[in-house]
This record gives structure tokens, sequence and C-alpha cells, in this order.
């Protein structure tokens, strides 16, 4: 599933995520396994916020997204934070993360915000575990989160979530199918008009105009045990698991399941 109209608000949504979190994740993950990756690949990029900082930090790494408009804000910020330069450490790309591909082997692939989530099949995670080794140099990891059933839980006792600013709001509802593993985000969003409210409307008490954005989400949970023996079946050693933000700390309370992997 990739962000359409929904990405020209993505980041006013997600402001509050633990993007620094992450980065330190991978980090922590590298050192773990002896490397310090000088190409990396972050699947599912979205609009850059985990990619930028870790090209801040002297990382070269590509970005790679099925989503135009969310690569397109990306290449805007990463703009803004390195220029137009073409030795940039920062490229993107747009491709389907179940097919990617470039002309080397990298050091490191990545995919955090529960990308491998929006993968329904089993078939579909393993292809790309299976891309993601062939595009791995020998000793390279791969790294990436993917929601628990857990997780999902929460969203069915907690729905409907509710935002109301003055510029945007939305209404989130959630639908699950225990028997699948499958959760459905159904995303309605009001977006104010730029524009839409001039001097003279004001004047007349006249109200601000918004447009309607309707988004479906489809993710699914693996079983922690699946994951690990389709990374095993890839080829892939060294696995190692965290939870919620802290490796070595999974367990069945985990919303949030994050695992790396080494290619021999």
């Amino acid at each position: 599933m990739a962000y359409g109209k929904m990405a020209a608000v993505y980041d006013r949504l997600m402001d509050d995520m633990p993007y620094a979190e992450w980065v330190s994740l991978a980090q922590e993950a590298w050192n773990h396994y002896g490397i310090h990756p000088c190409h990396i690949v972050d699947l599912g990029c979205g609009t850059g916020n985990i990619t930028i900082p870790l090209a801040s930090s002297g990382y070269r790494i590509t970005g790679i997204d099925i989503s135009e408009e969310m690569l397109a804000i990306a290449a805007c910020k990463g703009e803004i934070a390195f220029g137009k330069s073409p030795r940039s450490l920062l490229t993107w790309s747009r491709q389907d993360m179940r097919k990617w591909t470039l002309p080397d082997q990298v050091h490191s692939v990545i995919s955090f915000c529960d990308c491998f989530s929006y993968l329904l099949k089993e078939e579909e995670l393993l292809e790309t575990f299976r891309r993601c080794f062939e595009g791995l140099q020998s000793g390279g990891a791969l790294l990436f989160d993917v929601h628990t059933i857990r997780q999902f839980g929460d969203y069915m006792e907690e729905q409907p979530f509710m935002l109301d600013d003055e510029d945007v709001s939305y209404i989130w509802s959630s639908e699950y199918d225990g028997a699948k593993g499958l959760i459905t985000h159904n995303l309605s969003l009001f977006v104010r008009k730029e524009g839409a409210r001039g001097e003279q409307q004001k004047e007349h008490g006249a109200l601000p105009l918004y447009a309607k954005i309707t988004e479906t989400h489809r993710q699914r949970a693996y079983s922690t045990d699946w994951i690990l023996q389709a990374l095993r079946q890839t080829g892939f050693v060294n696995l190692l698991l965290g939870g919620d933000f802290e490796w070595g700390s999974y367990s069945e309370e985990t919303r949030r399941l994050f695992v790396a992997a080494q290619k021999p």
C-alpha cells in the first residue's frame, strides 16, 4: 500500500514518532555486528525521517519507496539538508520493496516504521527477505521492525482515533481479522485548503474550506517464530530480537518487534 494524497500531511500527523530512537537502534545493531556500513538502503523510507538523519551522521544512504508523493517530499527535505550537490550522501529511488535492486551490493538494509507489516502474504515477505539477502554484501545486516498481534489488539481497544486541529483533522477506525492476523485502517482526513478563507470571507464570518482525503491501509502481524524461520530459510544468521525500541527485551507483551539478521 502506497501513501497517496495523505503524503502531504504525513509529517504533520507523525511528528511525535521517535525517529531518533530508530536511528540509535540501527547504530546499536551495527555495533553488535561489528560493522560500519558505508552504503545503506532504507526500504519504505517515506518522507525521509530516518533516512536524512542517518545521512547527516555521515552514512551514504539510498531511500527506496513506492510512493511518488512521499519521495517528492523526502527529496525536498533532503535538498534543504544537503543542497543539490551530486556528491550528496543521500539518493532516492522509486521501487517496490519486494523487488528492489541497485547496481552494487550494500552493507546494510533497514526498514523501520512497520513497513514490512504492509506485506500481507507470507510469500511477499519471503520475497523481500530474499531480495535483501541478495542485495547485501557478506557480513551485511538487515534491520527491521513489525507490529505484533498485541499491537493490533491495542488498536482495536483504543480506536477510534481522532485529531481536531485548525488545519487538519482525522478520524481513524480499524477492523481486525484475528484468524488471518490482518488489520484494516480506515482513515478520513480533512485538510484545510490554502487560501480558502480570505479577508473578505473573514469579515462576513465565512467558514474555512477543507478537502477530504480517504485512505485504507492494511497490515499483517506475523508470528515471531515464523519470521525467524523465514530469515534462516533465506540464509540469514546471527539473529537478534528486540521489543519496543530496546534490543534483547522481546516478550509476549511487545507491541513493536525489532529484528536484526546478518548475511554470512
